[in-house]
């Protein structure tokens, strides 16, 4: 069980990068749609010009993969065909130089049980939503490809692996905003704040520290540092090592536990009878402000330390292996490969979201018929700060349709995204679009280099 580790691993990315049908979060190209039904998830501030419903499962939904691997790093051309990067031809020089000096993974998908938006008054405008978040971040160690490639074969012949996690996260929240337009104290001035209760379903966070690995006769010594949480109603690692880890199905979740968090924003048009200033519109916003903490009785601690026997693994190729259970051998393996076992519980059993920063600005022309707008957004996760920087040209034929075009540097990659939204005073409402938009393929319409896509969807219907 312990020989899979690496190549599991390795086998997820691949499997990502050959299906670009998964793809993101609240799209940052809707942030200066000015009647886009859910911008508000962005900033708070935000509001669209109707009320509107939306229904489960349609009324929002959106998925995403982001990594700074792609096709590049896995496949070489050979004589006009295509080598696996664990083709023998393959040297592992060629390979791992191209290699980022620290890979990541990140999925995530959400959808919408519920989502309500409604005016009171002239001034007001309520939010109340229902959803449903999954995500899953992995880091890699460069070592872990080098492990993978040479194994035995090749110098060196010991290994150090650090920083590599596992983190999979499954909550459910509800949602209640509040915007309101401030123009009788300050003109141009709205603001927004949004609560969230949290359900906490799921959490997995597998930390390998560092593991020295030494090669020993035909099989590898291995000292680890590794700690870990399997948090979640029924989620236990199996007391049996020979049996395998799964991880659990949605339907099959309980409510570990509970957390709260917040949104806070404001946006600000200028009025000052300043030519060329009046109209720009400026706003910033920090969302996921929140703590999930689950009961101590759905927790369990796991840690290693100390050396054990690593058998290692043969040559591999891609072939034959079965990736409708990948994701369940990367946590079966890095557990063993860890040698974790169960300890008391020492910290507390709760973690944060991640928080999210938006800072924007936006110079409307023609009667506001077209825009231009430039954002900026930060996410701060535990292993990495992600940062971008969006520039967006609006175009807005009619007061119920929006066409954005946008184009996005820094962290994920140089690409070009796209909105469309119809939103009608009455009726159904609709809107789909990608911040990443891939120009760089392959002719089988794979992503060459780093790896972004994200879609997002929804129908709501407008009441007035």
């Amino acid at each position: 069980m312990r020989n899979r580790i690496c190549r599991w691993t390795l086998c997820v990315l691949i499997l990502v990068l050959f299906n670009a049908a998964l793809s993101a979060q609240a799209l940052r190209g809707s942030y200066f749609a000015e009647n886009a039904t859910l911008r508000n998830r962005l900033n708070p501030a935000m509001v669209p010009a109707n009320n509107y419903l939306g229904l489960p499962g349609v009324g929002n939904l959106g998925v995403a993969v982001n990594s700074n691997l792609g096709v590049v790093n896995f496949l070489f051309p050979s004589n006009g065909q295509l080598l696996t990067f664990m083709h023998p031809e393959v040297s592992a020089q060629q390979f791992l130089s191209q290699l980022p000096s620290n890979p990541y993974l990140n999925l995530e998908a959400d959808t919408d049980l519920l989502n309500l938006g409604f005016r009171t008054g002239e001034r007001s405008y309520w939010t109340l939503d229902f959803s449903v978040r999954v995500a899953a971040d992995t880091q890699l160690p460069y070592d872990l490809f080098a492990f993978a490639k040479q194994g035995m074969n090749q110098v060196p012949q010991s290994y150090t692996l650090k920083d590599f996690t596992l983190q999979q996260d499954v909550y459910a929240q509800a949602s209640l905003g509040y915007a309101r337009d401030l123009g009788n104290w300050i003109e141009g001035l709205r603001v927004g704040v949004k609560a969230k209760f949290l359900v906490a379903l799921e959490r997995i966070d597998l930390r390998i520290n560092q593991a020295d690995i030494q090669l020993s006769s035909d099989a590898w010594l291995v000292n680890t540092d590794a700690v870990g949480w399997l948090m979640g109603k029924g989620l236990r690692m199996p007391e049996n090592e020979n049996e395998p880890f799964e991880l659990p199905q949605l339907k099959d979740l309980g409510i570990g536990g509970f957390g709260v968090g917040f949104d806070l924003g404001a946006e600000y048009e200028f009025n000052l009878g300043i030519p060329y200033l009046d109209g720009l519109r400026i706003s910033a916003s920090v969302t996921d402000l929140g703590k999930l903490s689950f009961k101590e009785e759905n927790v369990q601690q796991l840690v290693s330390t100390g050396q054990f026997s690593y058998l290692g693994f043969p040559d591999l190729t891609l072939e034959d292996y079965d990736f409708e259970s990948a994701l369940n051998q990367i946590a079966d393996e890095l557990m063993a490969l860890a040698n974790f076992h169960e300890t008391p519980l020492t910290e507390s059993a709760s973690y944060s979201t991640d928080p999210r920063l938006y800072l924007g600005a936006e110079y409307p022309f023609l009667n506001n018929s077209m825009s231009v707008g430039v954002l900026y957004y930060a996410r701060f996760r535990p292993m990495r700060t992600e940062t971008e920087l969006t520039f967006s040209y609006n175009l807005r034929p009619t007061n119920w349709m929006a066409l954005g075009v946008n184009y996005s540097v820094l962290n994920y990659a140089k690409s070009i995204g796209w909105l469309l939204e119809f939103t009608p005073k009455y009726g159904v409402n609709l809107f789909l679009g990608s911040d990443y938009t891939y120009l760089n393929m392959t002719p089988q319409f794979l992503p060459i280099d780093t790896f972004s896509v994200n879609f997002r969807f929804g129908l709501t219907f407008a009441i007035g």
